[in-house]
């Protein structure tokens, strides 16, 4: 056992953004559903989607490229009874952690809700200082524009009804 003075730092990356969207919370957790498989819908950049195993019908392992060429390697499961999907890191990525996306409760009106996306990643042994800071700014931008981008992409499918 290592003594805590003498253990390397953890260099963590956790960031989280959420917004207000008009819509029921089912209405937003049906598009996070989506997102599960088309992450390119939802996450501006990502380039290319690969499904590599399915669990269940809202189960699976995917890799997709992200806006900086890296590849995010994922399994990635939903919660219908609480609102949630969680994105899971695969062993052997330059990070350990995961990205949730929750549906909070609904306003006073119900006709709107928040969604929260949060990552938490911890950076592996061997990822240099310089790619960790990298890392860690690009994905707080990344957080906020998932964010968004869901946000918008539920908007205009109600008001395309």
């Amino acid at each position: 056992m290592s003594h805590p003075k003498y253990a390397a730092p953890v260099r963590r990356i956790l960031t989280s953004h959420r917004v207000t969207i008009n819509a029921t919370p089912t209405t937003v957790f049906e598009h996070l559903l989506l997102k599960i498989r088309h992450p390119d819908r939802f996450v501006p950049g990502v380039t290319h989607v690969e499904i590599i195993q399915e669990f269940g019908e809202h189960s699976i392992e995917r890799k997709m490229t992200l806006p900086n060429g890296k590849i995010a390697h994922e399994v990635i499961g939903a919660e219908r009874s609480t609102l949630s999907v969680m994105f899971r890191l695969c062993p052997g990525c330059a990070f350990s952690g995961y990205v949730s996306n929750v549906v909070l409760p609904p306003h006073d009106n119900a006709t709107s809700c928040d969604v929260d996306f949060t990552l938490n990643w911890v950076a592996s042994e061997g990822v240099p200082d310089a790619d960790f800071e990298a890392t860690k700014m690009a994905m707080a931008g990344a957080i906020v524009n998932a964010v968004e981008q869901t946000k918008v992409v539920v908007e205009a499918s109600l008001a395309n009804k």
